[in-house]
């Protein structure tokens, strides 16, 4: 009798000792963590006219998204994540902050509980190809209206070292790389212009070079060689623009246009171009104003650079005004501000074709 309690007691203890086992193998550890991306744009979005189309990725967005083990000197990485192919990321709305981003594949932490490393950018590809690690072509469309437009912005984040101890989730905020013009219409019905005018008014940036070139950092790593310096800072940074005459184009920007709830007097439309420099005696600002109802007649006014060159920098949008008056146009004071802070002014001159 005594040696079956024995027995039975022993059984008990194995059983318990099983559930425990099991208990402790089923706690989730890091590499049981799935990564969660969000993203937003360092600019605010707001209605003032020079932050127009600002905040936003464009429908249906897609982001290369490259990850990789944070590590310091000498640690050898134990999960390798993607070397010069990004994984697929999908945005979860077209406009917004703080938007999701959903893994084509779904990636975890590594098992050690170390961090990782997350670099992005925007749009994913260019030409139905990846843009990945090293130097790639990239062209703003000659067509912007508002999906053209978010379809030319480059954009890049980077975050370092997020632990599945801060919930799992890493905070991606874009940074703009090419420059930004914004183009305010106003009318000056004082000189008899009626702002109807704006119904058929359009905006080109004439002999703009539109092709760049970029380059993207290395991502790739090997779990079979220990780090000889730690992570290092990853980044995509404008390597050059095209100065070959055959890449300067007429951009359409989309058209500021009249609708019949608006009475204002002025309107705006933006254009994203690559960084560049454009020469003195360039015609560079054209306002077309329909005369009739076809689209091929057209009242023609230019704005041409003056004595000095005008240069556009990466992540800073140029802001001008152009007033309609009678028999002419006015190129008021030109606004320059980096995404975020400073400011400057400058001065144009403009004259009918």
């Amino acid at each position: 009798m005594k040696a079956t309690k024995i027995i039975s007691a022993c059984a008990v203890l194995v059983a318990l000792a099983s559930c425990s086992n099991d208990h402790v193998i089923s706690q989730p550890g890091a590499e049981d963590t799935p990564i969660r991306i969000q993203a937003n744009v360092g600019a605010v979005t707001t209605k003032a006219a020079s932050d127009i189309n600002e905040g936003t990725f464009y429908t249906g967005a897609q982001v290369g998204i490259f990850l990789r083990e944070h590590r310091a000197s000498n640690e050898t990485a134990i999960k390798v994540y993607t070397n010069n192919t990004p994984i697929q990321g999908t945005l979860s709305t077209s406009s917004g902050t703080n938007q999701n981003i959903t893994l084509e594949t779904p990636q975890y932490f590594p098992s050690n509980g170390r961090g990782v490393d997350c670099l992005a950018i925007y749009p994913k590809q260019y030409n139905s190809t990846d843009i990945a690690n090293g130097v790639t072509s990239f062209s703003v469309l000659e067509t912007q209206d508002d999906e053209g437009y978010k379809k030319s912005d480059l954009m890049y984040a980077y975050k370092e070292d997020t632990k599945n101890s801060s919930g799992g989730t890493i905070n991606l905020t874009f940074s703009h790389l090419l420059s930004k013009i914004v183009i305010k219409l106003n009318v000056d019905q004082s000189s008899g212009v009626d702002k109807s005018i704006l119904a058929d008014a359009y905006i080109d940036l004439l002999n703009t070079h539109v092709t760049t070139s970029i380059t993207v950092s290395d991502m790739s790593q090997d779990t079979s060689t220990p780090s000889s310096n730690g992570s290092q800072d990853a980044k995509v940074e404008l390597v050059s623009t095209s100065t070959d005459d055959s890449d300067k184009k007429t951009i359409r920007l989309g058209c500021p246009g009249k609708s019949d709830a608006d009475d204002g007097t002025s309107k705006s439309a933006a254009a994203i171009i690559v960084p560049q420099t454009i020469s003195s005696g360039t015609a560079f600002i054209q306002v077309r104003l329909r005369k009739s109802g076809e689209d091929s007649d057209y009242a023609k006014y230019t704005y041409t650079v003056g004595s000095s060159q005008l240069s556009f920098a990466s992540g800073y949008k140029y802001e001008y005004t152009i007033t309609l008056k009678a028999g002419g146009i006015d190129v008021e004071s030109v606004k320059i501000n980096e995404w975020g802070n400073g400011e400057s002014n400058g001065t144009g001159d403009a004259k009918l074709d």
